[in-house]
């Protein structure tokens, strides 16, 4: 009888250890990959992304940026080398930038019976970083631009300037001269 609970007690302790070892053992290993918690990153990517559209709609700032982004300021990409960054940038920043998350951010416009030309907002230095990932997530806004609305200037885009239909230059054509409608543009935010 001495002899059974011996052995029972040394079979009992070696499942603990057993079980021990799988635990640390797990804790490890990266089990990410086969927990499925990958599938659904692009789409909280998507929803990030549109959120900060709509957020920085809501506020102005993105169609400041839209009419800031000129020859004069050609990357919208949160850095100004005088000064404070456009709002449009700061809030790319603090929602990206700081977080390690990766962007691209384009527009595209009408430009009248040819079609839709784009025109990339956001560039790179780091070839590997400028193309999205498979893990990437991606949000569209559009944006209504009139006749009424002021072009922007500046690193910080805080100098108004002249009505975007006075502008021979802006980069975005008056699709309808005798509506208040300017154009129509699509904003398309790409996070990885």
């Amino acid at each position: 009888m001495d002899r059974a609970q011996a052995y029972t007690l040394e079979g009992t302790i070696a499942a603990i250890v057993v079980v021990l070892a799988v635990f640390y053992g797990l804790q490890a290993v990266d089990t990410g990959p086969w927990s499925g918690d990958s599938d659904r990153e692009p789409d909280q990517l998507g929803t990030q992304a549109a959120d900060f559209l709509s957020v920085t709609a809501a506020n102005g700032s993105l169609g400041e940026a839209v009419r800031c982004y000129s020859s004069s300021k050609p990357v919208i990409d949160g850095d100004s080398p005088a000064g404070d960054p456009a709002p449009f940038e700061r809030q790319l920043n603090h929602t990206f930038d700081r977080q390690g998350v990766n962007y691209n951010l384009y527009v595209s416009y009408w430009t009248g019976s040819d079609g839709r030309e784009r025109a990339v907002l956001t560039s790179t230095d780091d070839d590997s970083l400028a193309i999205p990932q498979q893990n990437a997530g991606s949000a569209t806004y559009q944006l209504a631009l009139y006749d009424d609305d002021r072009a922007r200037y500046g690193d910080d885009c805080s100098d108004e300037g002249p009505r975007i239909s006075d502008l021979d230059d802006f980069y975005v054509p008056d699709v309808n001269e005798d509506s208040q409608l300017y154009n129509v543009v699509e904003v398309r935010l790409i996070v990885w």
